[in-house]
């Protein structure tokens, strides 16, 4: 374990205005904020409070090798183009941690009185099961421990021993995340926890242990806590903020770090607002299109100049001037202070359905258009912007030509009523629309296309039959029956769909073809398909899926993966009716959520053979986390039909 190194009083070297401050809540309780911008990147070896600064600063440090790395190109940019501080490969035996075992004192929260607010943006890419990302302990007892154990979220407040009152969990999403609570433990009611502004109100009987300090990406003195993820930024009051204070310190972190906020409560939690109070984002206002959302923004007041955002999945960017590596390279500028473009979308596919294609207007001679529909909102921005969007494989990814593409920008979501004004390149009003397989790229959109301070929705088309955006593939996905090797996948619509092709491979390069499954034609049910390797190979197979049409053109589709051996816990059948088997080596616990989140299913089970019951939850999407005796934990998606 390495050394821990009493408080430091240091002088930062960049210095921000008193007027800078998360949200613009102020700072007469902004008691310590950790934001890594300034780091040299590289090896981290301290990082010290952005505010206060001088003789009131904090530092933590690392002195022995390895060290957090600072970033702004983690893979994948999952700090959506900011720095990060990188805890990945940590161990205990090459450990990775910021420490100060100097009693800290940045709020209260043991007593009736005490008051405390607390922010983290991170981003754990996988399950684990015991990472710590902050452990806070005073000698007074004030404490807070921020961990993650598996599928879910622990916080816990004080070190007066375990209760329901002061700790909670929550289910963790795996993207891009801000955890933050207010209050203290004395009662069922005074901690409010927030999941990326989504209340949890399930307790756990916890709290903080472990040393005296301040402590980031570790708890000293155990050998299972090492953080492996993303720690973006940190944040303490010795107050508890206001309903509005907190959503404006969450639409802070959410636009810099691309953490959509949740809007499970309804009304206004999910929304975004910036520090002059403009709502820049309504989550109800057709809350289908509350997804990914991300957005760019100069806001002066908090020293927030995000100019490119990307979704985590990477399948939207919204950016000015051109994208580059990393925000701070971007050459873009806004023209005015407070401005806002936020754009999420309705999850729908990335190429045109039956059903799509008869939602588009009768006046710009459209063949088809994308299933997607975007919302996006300007918020006093005059400027230009450009997005990104990437084509899924049905959408006949070779075949787009971007002269025959239209931007749909429409004023209720509804392509078919009026309202709607198709854009496209020559058409006088500056934009231009671009393709670079397999990504449609819009530029010079201004307030001709979106007007300022309104909300639209938008979408693309195509005017020829050559550039279709085709057919809608639901899901395509591997299991095990009996140690088989099936595949089962599933259409929404069908266009003129002659056969699927099944074609297997031992490295995931080279294919052969196992067979051709007939398919429906033309509908606009969902189809579903499936199909059992009798003959399987040893080890993990690789199986990828085709289309061919009546015409002869063929599509390719994703390869997926799966391995039949009895050491992995395997699930059939899947999609499922009313009841699945799941089948394991090991005994553990099962532990199912639906795509918001919510917990729908905790289960133990035994080695062998189980029979889970799942007859009273609705059709869709979900993910089982699943934790065995012998300490590995998997993760699988289960469709419910």
């Amino acid at each position: 374990m390495k050394n821990y190194f009493a408080l430091t009083i240091a002088l930062f070297s960049v210095h921000l205005t008193i007027a800078q401050n998360p949200g613009n809540v102020g700072t007469t309780n902004l008691t310590a904020w950790f934001m890594p911008d300034a780091l040299p990147l590289g090896n981290a070896t301290t990082w010290t409070t952005t505010y206060p600064v001088g003789i009131n600063s904090t530092t933590v440090t690392d002195a022995l090798t390895p060290y957090p790395q600072a970033t702004n190109t983690p893979v994948g940019d999952v700090s959506n183009y900011n720095t990060t501080l990188e805890f990945t490969g940590n161990t205990t035996a090459n450990l990775k941690a910021f420490e100060n075992n100097a009693s800290p004192n940045f709020l209260n929260n043991i007593n009736g009185a005490d008051q405390g607010t607390f922010f983290c943006a991170y981003l754990l890419p996988t399950a684990t099961s015991n990472d710590h990302l902050v452990l806070y302990n005073e000698t007074g007892l004030d404490a807070i421990q921020l961990r993650n154990l598996g599928a879910n979220g622990l916080m816990g407040l004080g070190k007066t021993g375990n209760s329901v009152n002061g700790a909670r969990t929550w289910a963790e999403g795996f993207v891009p995340s801000i955890v933050s609570y207010k209050g203290n433990k004395t009662g069922a009611t005074t901690m409010n926890l927030y999941d990326r502004s989504s209340e949890s109100l399930t307790s756990s009987n916890s709290a903080s242990t472990g040393p005296t300090g301040l402590y980031f990406g570790v708890k000293p003195g155990i050998g299972s806590s090492p953080l492996n993820g993303y720690l973006h930024e940190v944040i303490f009051y010795n107050t508890d903020l206001t309903n509005l204070e907190m959503v404006k310190v969450n639409t802070y972190l959410a636009i810099k770090y691309g953490a959509t906020l949740l809007n499970t409560g309804g009304g206004t939690q999910g929304d975004y607002i910036s520090t002059n109070g403009n709502t820049v984002w309504f989550a109800a206002i057709y809350p289908t299109y509350h997804n990914d959302v991300i957005g760019i923004a100069r806001d002066d007041n908090q020293g927030l100049l995000q100019k490119q955002s990307h979704s985590y999945d990477d399948t939207t960017r919204i950016y000015l001037n051109a994208l580059t590596a990393t925000n701070t390279a971007n050459s873009g500028a806004f023209s005015t202070d407070n401005s806002y473009v936020t754009i999420g979308h309705n999850t729908d596919q990335m190429c045109a359905t039956i059903a799509s294609n008869a939602e588009i207007p009768g006046t710009c001679g459209l063949y088809s258009r994308l299933e997607r529909e975007w919302k996006v909102t300007n918020t006093n921005f005059t400027d230009q912007f450009n997005l990104d969007l990437t084509l899924n494989a049905c959408a006949n990814q070779g075949s787009v030509n971007p002269n025959e593409l239209r931007l749909l920008v429409d004023d209720d979501g509804n392509f078919s009523n009026g309202g709607t004004t198709c854009y496209f390149n020559g058409d006088g009003t500056g934009i231009v629309i671009s393709y670079a397989n397999p990504v449609v790229t819009v530029s010079n959109i201004s307030n001709t296309h979106l007007s300022l301070n309104t909300t639209n929705y938008i979408t693309i088309a195509s005017i020829q039959q050559s550039t279709p955006l085709p057919v809608g593939l639901m899901y395509f996905t591997s299991n095990c029956a009996d140690e088989n090797p099936t595949l089962t996948w599933a259409t929404s619509t069908e266009l003129n769909n002659d056969y699927f092709t099944i074609e297997r491979s031992r490295d995931g390069l080279i294919f052969e073809t196992m067979e051709n499954i007939d398919a429906l034609g033309t509908g606009t049910t969902t189809q579903h398909y499936s199909w059992m390797d009798s003959n399987p190979l040893d080890g993990t197979s690789y199986y990828r899926l085709s289309q061919t049409d009546f015409n002869s053109t063929t599509e390719l589709f994703e390869t997926v993966s799966v391995n039949c051996g009895i050491e992995k816990t395997i699930f059939y059948p899947n999609p499922f009716n009313n009841e699945f088997t799941l089948v394991s080596k090991f005994g553990g616990t099962i532990t199912i959520f639906d795509s918001a989140g919510k917990l729908i299913l905790e289960q133990f089970f035994i080695g062998g053979k189980n029979s889970i019951q799942m007859g009273q939850i609705d059709s869709g999407v979900y993910t089982a986390f699943v934790t065995l005796n012998n300490g590995k934990h998997e993760i699988h998606k289960l469709i419910k039909l």
